[in-house]
């Protein structure tokens, strides 16, 4: 809820409980994440609810090829669209490219159809050249997950935030991030407090050779996905491994070079505007002194002691809790009476005979 900043997205990974309405065994099969929001909830639930698988009886034929399943073409379904498959059009992916929800015998490698492992090449090649209009045809196919890492991209595994900060399209990291609630860093979802920027460290999400979205767009020099990552993301430039002197020093070049002279002017004006005002208070103040070593000496005195206490402050202030206790109404007198039968205790004896209800009431 809103209150608890707190949302759970459950999902079921047992098909065949929910189709024989086993209530017992479905239940059993409930996976839980917690998480801040309620557009994090709905994405999450979008991104790891399994598949439906479809049943071989009804589906005779290869979703692929459209060849008649036999005894030497044993059907097997994609763990990533659920259709039925022969051996013929089956690819092998590595577990880690499909939620933990869609595996759930917790296989090394899962059966995927052909199609699904081209859209899936198709969508990574897209971010990577940062074409945004591809990218989100591809996704809108139902056959991408946005969650899951890209295995094997030139020796190095790579999720989707990644590929398009490689890409060096901002619009299309925001549209990840943004609306699609692609995670920056690691949380935990389920099962404890989260951990994150608020409490000063978190730990990013990495390659697997340790590259994180700041260190790519920090080598790539792209200040505009650097400035989106540091300023509206909250990710911290000094909680960075492996950062080299050189690559700072060459992204703060390349940060004075873009820098606008309206914004050094700006600060400029600003630093001026403080200083007039700083010189306009210093020449509005009264010399105190001359005044009172004029030739009316009893008046002036008087005069020059009213001046000074009016713009110089007391050399010992009332402090503030002897300052509640003043009577709001005259404020002289100290407060002594209670005003019945609310019980504010507000003003003095005085006062108090001026007032036919209380003011706070």
């Amino acid at each position: 809820s809103e209150a608890t900043q707190s949302w759970v997205a459950t999902v079921n990974t047992n098909q065949k409980a929910l189709d024989s309405n086993n209530v017992e065994e479905s239940s059993k099969a409930l996976r839980a994440f917690s998480v801040p929001s309620k557009k994090q909830a709905l994405c999450l639930a979008k991104a790891w609810a399994p598949p439906r698988m479809h049943p071989f009886s009804s589906n005779p034929r290869c979703f692929i090829c459209e060849a008649q399943f036999a005894v030497l073409r044993r059907p097997c379904h994609c763990r990533n669209c659920g259709v039925c498959i022969c051996s013929s059009c089956t690819m092998q992916w590595p577990s880690k490219m499909l939620p933990a929800t869609y595996n759930i015998k917790r296989e090394g490698t899962v059966n995927v159809c052909k199609a699904c492992d081209w859209l899936c090449s198709a969508f990574r090649l897209a971010l990577l050249h940062g074409d945004y209009d591809k990218s989100i045809a591809i996704y809108e196919t139902g056959n991408v997950n946005l969650t899951t890492p890209f295995a094997n991209v030139k020796g190095e595994l790579f999720y989707p935030v990644h590929c398009a900060v490689l890409g060096g399209n901002l619009n299309l990291l925001k549209w990840l991030v943004d609306e699609h609630c692609c995670p920056l860093r690691s949380i935990r979802v389920s099962g404890g407090k989260q951990k994150d920027a608020k409490s000063g460290s978190y730990t990013p999400i990495l390659t697997s050779k340790g590259r994180s979205l700041l260190n790519i767009a920090l080598t790539a020099r792209n200040i505009g996905i650097v400035r989106y990552l540091v300023v509206e993301k909250k990710m911290l430039l000094w909680a960075e491994r492996d950062l080299s002197v050189d690559t700072l020093v060459q992204n703060l070049d390349l940060v004075l070079r873009l820098l606008p002279e309206e914004a050094l002017a700006g600060q400029q004006a600003y630093e001026q505007h403080d200083h007039d005002i700083a010189r306009m208070s210093d020449s509005s103040r009264i010399d105190v002194t001359e005044l009172a070593s004029s030739s009316t000496p009893s008046v002036d005195n008087e005069l020059a002691a009213a001046i000074r206490a009016s713009i110089e402050p007391d050399e010992e202030p009332r402090s503030t809790e002897h300052r509640h206790e003043e009577c709001i109404i005259c404020f002289s007198n100290i407060i002594d009476c209670v005003v019945m039968p609310c019980g504010h205790q507000i003003c003095c004896l005085e006062c108090s005979q001026n007032i036919s209800k209380c003011p706070v009431c």
